[in-house]
């Protein structure tokens, strides 16, 4: 479910920031097992 929102929200976005963000959305998905929290904070950053 929170695939589908990331992608929803990435397609708003100009395509450089588009670019940014998957890139954090991927790292998010290699860490999930670490501190959710702090994964969400950081691709608020980016985004």
């Amino acid at each position: 479910m929170e695939k589908n929102a990331f992608k929803k929200a990435i397609s708003k976005l100009k395509p450089k920031e588009q670019a940014c963000c998957s890139v954090e959305i991927e790292e998010k998905e290699e860490n999930k097992k670490e501190n959710t929290n702090k994964d969400q904070n950081n691709n608020k950053d980016c985004c």
